[in-house]
C-alpha cells in the first residue's frame, strides 16, 4: 500500500512539473520554412510573405498562444488553410493581401482591429465580409485593388478605410458609415462623389480620379483636410460645414474653378501623397 501511494505522489508530482513547463512555440519549425518572427512585449509577430506554405504548415499556428500580427501575403493561402488555422484569438493585425482567400471568417479573430485584405487572387465576398465587420470597431481596413466597382459601407466603423485603385463606377453607399481619421477614394472611375454624414471624418483623398467633374461634401463639420490633386476633369467641389483653416491639395487640377462652401477660409497646398498608415 505504501509502495502504491508512494507511486502515485511521483506521478502526481511529475505531472504537475510537466503543467509547469512554458508552451514550446514551433519557432524553429516556422523560421525553417522561411517565416520571420519576433516577439514583443505585446506577443508573437509572424511574417511568412512570399513563403510557400504546405498544408501541415497551417497547422503549427495552433501553437501561437500569443499570436498578435500575422502577415501571409504573397502566399497561396485559402479558405482551409485558415479553417486549418483554427481560431487565433489574440491576433490583432491580419494581412491576407494577395491570397486566394474569399470568404474570411472573422469570428477567429475576435480581437481584429487592422485587416490588410488587398489585390486578392479571388474575389472577395465583400456581403459576408461587412456583416461580420459591423460587429467591430476596426483602426484600419485596406480593401485596395481589387476590382471593386460597387460597396454598401453601411454600419462600418473604422479610423481609417482605403480603397484605393479600385473602378467604383456602380453604386457606393457611405451612409451610417463611421470613420474618423481618413477614407481613401484615390485613383477610382467616378464622375461624381456625394458624399454626405460622415460627421467624424477628418480626411478625404480624392486624388487621380480620371473622370471626376463634381464633388458635393456635405455634413462634414471636422473634414480638416481634402485632397483633390490630379484631377483634370474636375471643375466644382460644394462643402459646408467643414472646419476653419481647412487644407485643399488641389496640384494638377486645372479645371477647378469653383469651390462653393461655407468655410471661411481654407489653403491650397500641393502633396502627390497616398495616405499609407501601414
Amino acid at each position: 500500500m505504501h509502495h502504491s501511494l508512494f507511486i502515485s505522489l511521483i506521478g502526481l508530482l511529475l505531472s504537475g512539473i510537466a503543467r509547469a513547463q512554458p508552451i514550446q512555440y514551433p519557432f524553429s519549425q516556422m523560421e525553417a520554412i522561411g517565416c520571420k518572427i519576433k516577439k514583443s512585449a505585446s506577443g508573437t509577430l509572424v511574417d511568412c510573405s512570399f513563403v510557400q506554405l504546405d498544408q501541415d504548415d497551417y497547422l503549427l499556428f495552433k501553437q501561437f498562444e500569443h499570436l498578435v500580427q500575422l502577415d501571409l501575403s504573397n502566399t497561396a493561402t485559402t479558405d482551409e488553410n485558415l479553417t486549418t488555422m483554427g481560431v487565433l484569438s489574440k491576433v490583432s493585425w491580419l494581412n491576407l493581401s494577395n491570397t486566394q482567400v474569399d470568404r474570411l471568417n472573422i469570428s477567429n479573430y475576435p480581437k481584429l482591429t487592422k485587416l490588410q485584405i488587398n489585390n486578392m487572387l479571388n474575389p472577395i465576398d465583400l456581403s459576408y465580409l461587412f456583416k461580420q465587420l459591423s460587429s467591430l470597431t476596426l483602426e484600419i481596413l485596406e480593401l485596395e485593388q481589387n476590382d471593386i466597382h460597387e460597396i454598401d459601407l453601411r454600419g462600418i466603423q473604422a479610423k481609417y478605410i482605403s480603397l484605393y485603385n479600385n473602378p467604383l463606377d456602380g453604386n457606393v453607399n457611405v451612409s451610417n458609415l463611421t470613420v474618423t481619421e481618413g477614407l481613401n477614394l484615390i485613383q477610382n472611375k467616378r464622375v461624381s462623389w456625394n458624399i454626405s454624414g460622415l460627421e467624424r471624418l477628418k480626411k478625404l483623398y480624392l486624388s487621380y480620379n480620371q473622370h471626376l467633374a463634381e464633388i458635393t461634401l456635405n455634413g462634414l463639420p471636422n473634414l480638416e483636410y481634402l485632397d483633390i490633386a490630379y484631377n483634370p476633369n474636375l471643375t466644382r467641389v460644394l462643402t459646408n460645414q467643414c472646419v476653419d483653416d481647412m487644407v485643399v491639395y488641389h496640384q494638377y487640377s486645372d479645371e477647378l474653378t469653383e469651390i462653393v462652401s461655407l468655410i471661411k477660409s481654407y489653403q491650397f497646398g500641393y502633396s502627390t501623397e497616398v495616405p499609407r498608415l501601414l
